[in-house]
Order: structure tokens, then sequence, then C-alpha cells
């Protein structure tokens, strides 16, 4: 993940003074350009509401991510996260962390049908699996499975998003 970065900076010392670095092609996102813009929010449990942006950084090589989790009465949880591509094996690496402690380190399972994206990694310190599955331009569900004993998954409720208008 980090060696299109250093890529990136090795080319920057390498180029002769007052010529612009060259610039990286734009990584292979594999459909999950979707996700970029407006608010995605979701109610996964009454009186808890998810709400999640998701912006590119300016060089557009990777996708940032801001979400806030609600909890009536009066809790709130804020995390942010970076989503990127793999350069050498080309698979989607998801991570972030958040005010509660939680931190999310995900890598593509391996690429899957146009719609459906599947990673895999540790959330929490637990190893959880999480599908994501677009419903349309402004609809998309994710599914999380962690690993409970004797090796079998165990799948949460689906969590169904829409994007905000």
């Amino acid at each position: 993940m980090f060696g299109r970065l250093f890529e990136i900076m090795a080319a920057t010392e390498k180029s002769p003074a007052g010529t612009p670095p060259p610039v990286p092609p734009l990584p292979d996102f594999q459909g999950l350009e979707f996700l970029v813009g407006g608010v995605w929010l979701a109610t996964p449990t009454p009186g808890t509401t998810y709400s999640e942006a998701i912006q590119w950084t300016l060089d557009g090589q990777y996708m940032t991510s801001t979400q806030i989790t609600t909890t009536l009465p009066a809790a709130a949880s804020l995390g942010n996260g970076f989503l990127g591509v793999d350069a050498e094996k080309q698979l989607i690496v998801m991570w972030g962390f958040s005010n509660t402690g939680a931190s999310v380190n995900l890598v593509q399972v391996k690429p899957s049908d146009p719609n459906t994206w599947i990673l895999q990694g540790l959330v929490r310190g637990l190893l959880t699996r999480q599908t994501m599955i677009k419903q349309g331009p402004q609809a998309m569900q994710t599914i999380t499975e962690q690993l409970a004993g004797q090796g079998k998954w165990t799948a949460m409720p689906p969590v169904s998003y829409r994007r905000s208008p």
C-alpha cells in the first residue's frame, strides 16, 4: 500500500529542478467510486444511526471516510478511514480508527462481481469479514461477519445504507 507513496516520493526527488514529477496513474477502485459524494445513512438498530461521508483525496489516489455513529439518548463516536488499492496485488485495502479506540484493517479477499466487494482482516482485534453490496447508485448493504469459536463465521444483521440527497 505504501509502495505507491514511496514511488511518488522517489519520483519527486529524481525530477530535475523545475520539472514536475510524473503523475502516477489512478488506481483501479473496481467500481467503488460510486461511494464518493453525499452522506451515506443507515439505522442498524432502533436508536442508532450511522452517517458516513466519503471523498477523494486531492490526488485521487485514495478515498477518505468520516463516520459518525449516534446512539440515543446521547452517545456518539467519530471515526476516520482510508480506502486504497494495493499497487502490487491490485486489491482494495481499508483502514481506519475511531475515538472509541476501535481500529479497522481490512484487505479485499478477492475481486468479486462488479457490485460486491469482500474484505477481511481485523476490526477491534477480531477477525472480521465485511461484504459490501451495491444495490443501486444511491443504495448499498453491508454484511459483517466475525470469526467465532470453533472457526465458524457469525453474521451480524445486514445494514442497509442510502445516500442522502
